[in-house]
């Protein structure tokens, strides 16, 4: 008895025949390689391994290559003059090698007649011998429907988000129409070649010069059902005309995808045409996503990266796949964040510094903190620094004391960061070299005293978000980084004795504001701070 769980043949492979193996190689010679495709090429494939074994049989592997040689040169002679000009001289090529010479129009005739049963109009059913059999196509068709509909016409006057005009497009029934008719059309058409899944969709065409182009696709497919290009291209029709644009889903010659790799592309193509996409109008299939095949998260991310579905439909999708919901969702809602944040600023760049008024003379310990950053240059009595001072601000709040910070180095080159009870600020928004100089607003000696390596900008890499798992630490780069901390009490809860003051009375320059830092003109009020 077989052993358990040891797989045996039940029966002997079968040893491929001479002709076939010398067809493999011929395939791997000299056909794989080819940049274009001639028209005898499938008459050869049909019939070459016979012709080798009944008619062209030679002795030794390279004889039998000589005569799979003639064999292709026969057919190839019938429609010679058809052939596209590089293919004629990859003929012509075929003297140096000495296989044969590029044929005569006098031997056309006799070839023709020695090759009937293999030339291309002999193969059945019409069918162009170049044709691969496919398991998909994706079928584009533009048309005039949108250019020459009124209520298309007027919507795209009216309004220019994308998104208010798909939803007003929607209510119309001029294009409703004709994708009903596209969709009867369609779903007959995938019956008729065998490909019955079917997928269709009516889109805006949003990059189109022409305002209110609409165009139309469907997808066809039937998992381990094949069908030829030919007849994908004389058979489906909409009203008539042919389609504009065909893209191929599958392997030709028999050599294709795995059959899980090739149901996810199929599968795939009909997500395509089923997702909340920018632009989609109608959408109708008898293949529906989630429920006759699964959805992948990669696809869904994959179109919105090229920003082919929004953030908002893009969740939806999430949520309808229910494949790495919470993975797809976090990556959304960060990059939305990332977004605002970049919005925001940009907005803030728009806006400007606001009209102040002079303010005032800048104060000896001001001074004696920008002479710091002197010294890197060798313009200091001291000489080059390798630890910095901060300014402190402290004062009553609505003084100007943020705005006078921020002037020091510019509004835009200045990070500001939000520091009201925090003892651990959060750096992640440093990068070096995008700003000039930070301010801690709403800092105080604690914040100051916890940090000693940061605020003392020292020249090696800062360590923070340290944590007992060590998870999240990063490093930050301030060297000679001016830092400024603005405070209505810093010195709230800091002990008037001990190491902590006296530590922080020797490694920061202290300003005390009670009275506006501006140069107040008589009758004219103080911006607030």
């Amino acid at each position: 008895m077989p052993v358990e769980g040891k797989r045996r043949r039940l029966t002997g492979k079968t040893t491929p025949t001479t002709a076939a193996l010398d067809y493999l190689h011929l395939l791997g010679d000299a056909w794989r390689d080819r940049e274009c495709k001639w028209r005898g090429r499938s008459a050869f494939a049909a019939s070459a391994a016979s012709a080798v074994a009944a008619e062209l049989s030679s002795d030794g592997y390279a004889g039998r290559k000589r005569a799979l040689w003639t064999h292709a040169f026969k057919v190839a002679c019938n429609t010679f003059g058809e052939l596209p000009p590089n293919e004629q001289a990859r003929w012509v090529y075929t003297k140096k090698s000495g296989l044969q010479a590029t044929p005569k129009p006098s031997d056309v005739a006799s070839i023709v007649a020695k090759c009937s049963q293999t030339s291309p109009q002999a193969l059945p059913g019409g069918e162009q011998p170049t044709q691969h059999s496919q398991v998909g196509f994706l079928v584009t068709f533009n048309g005039s429907w949108g250019l020459q509909d009124a209520g298309v016409q007027d919507t795209m006057l009216e309004l220019h988000e994308v998104a208010a005009v798909t939803a007003k497009l929607q209510l119309l029934e001029g294009p409703k129409k004709v994708f009903d008719d596209f969709w009867t059309q369609m779903e007959a058409a995938g019956e008729r070649i065998g490909l019955k899944h079917v997928s269709a969709s009516m889109e805006l065409s949003t990059k189109a010069r022409a305002a209110g182009r609409l165009h139309l696709h469907a997808f066809f497919s039937f998992l381990g059902q094949r069908t030829r290009t030919g007849v994908v291209l004389t058979s489906i029709r909409f009203d008539g005309q042919p389609p504009s644009h065909i893209s191929l889903t599958g392997g030709g010659d028999g050599v294709g995808l795995a059959r899980r790799g090739r149901a996810g592309l199929l599968h795939q193509g009909h997500f395509y045409l089923q997702m909340r996409k920018v632009g989609s109008l109608h959408r109708r299939t008898n293949y529906a996503k989630g429920v006759d095949f699964p959805v992948r998260l990669n696809w869904i991310l994959l179109q919105w990266q090229q920003r082919k579905i929004s953030h908002k439909d893009a969740r939806l999708e999430v949520i309808d796949s229910r494949d790495k919901v919470q993975r797809g969702l976090q990556a959304i809602e960060q990059q939305e964040r990332a977004e605002a944040a970049l919005a925001a600023e940009a907005k803030m760049a728009q806006v400007g510094t606001p009209a102040l008024l002079p303010f005032k003379q800048a104060l000896p310990l001001e001074v004696e903190w920008l002479r710091q950053y002197s010294a890197l240059d060798g313009d200091a009595p001291e000489g080059r620094r390798w630890r910095f001072k901060c300014l402190v601000y402290d004062g009553p709040s609505r003084t100007g004391k943020t705005m006078r910070a921020m002037n020091w180095f510019g509004r835009a080159q200045t990070l500001r960061l939000n520091c009201q009870k925090v003892v651990a600020p959060s750096m992640q928004r440093w990068v070096s070299g995008q700003h000039s100089a930070i301010l801690f607003d709403e800092g105080n000696w604690d914040l100051v005293h916890s940090n000693k390596m940061l605020f003392q900008a020292g020249p090696e890499p800062v360590e923070l978000g340290q944590s007992p798992c060590g998870a999240y630490v990063y490093t930050v780069n301030v060297f000679a980084v001016p830092m400024v901390v603005c405070s209505n009490a810093f010195w709230a809860g800091c002990p008037a004795v001990g190491d902590e003051r006296e530590w922080l009375e020797e490694n920061i320059f202290y300003v005390r504001w009670d009275t506006p830092v501006f140069e107040a003109e008589a009758g004219q009020a103080l911006p607030a701070a």
